[in-house]
């Protein structure tokens, strides 16, 4: 099965919430389950959760393939940040550099391809200016 990112985003939350749903009646019902029956919801609810884990990591590839096209530009980006911040003397431009890369990292880990665009475009604004 071919998913989308957001699709993958969506199964994981599912997997996940499954795995919630478990947990709260394992604890909810401790008294009444026996020892075995914990540990099977226990198995259960961890295999869920690494369940979920997956369809994240498949959601982040499907996100950074749709973004392959941009990561040229990412790259030029923190290469040309990486270069001021070696020839700049200036304190607070380095610094202003700096955020520019912490906000393009950030962006880069939220999977939102609007905020990668804006923010790679603010490392070079910040670079030139």
């Amino acid at each position: 099965m071919n998913l989308t990112a957001d699709q993958a985003r969506e199964l994981a939350q599912a997997f996940r919430d499954m795995s919630v749903a478990i947990g709260d009646f394992r604890f909810a019902n401790w008294d009444q389950l026996t020892k075995g029956q914990r540990d099977s919801l226990e198995d259960a609810e961890w295999t869920l959760l690494n369940h979920s884990s997956d369809f994240i990591t498949q959601a982040v590839g499907l996100t950074l393939n749709d973004v392959h096209g941009s990561l040229k530009r990412i790259e030029d980006a923190a290469a040309q940040a990486a270069k001021a911040v070696s020839t700049i003397k200036t304190i607070k431009k380095v610094i202003d550099i700096t955020a520019a890369m912490v906000k393009l990292g950030a962006a880069i880990a939220t999977e939102n391809p609007s905020a990668i665009a804006s923010a790679t475009g603010d490392v070079f604004t910040t670079v030139a200016g």
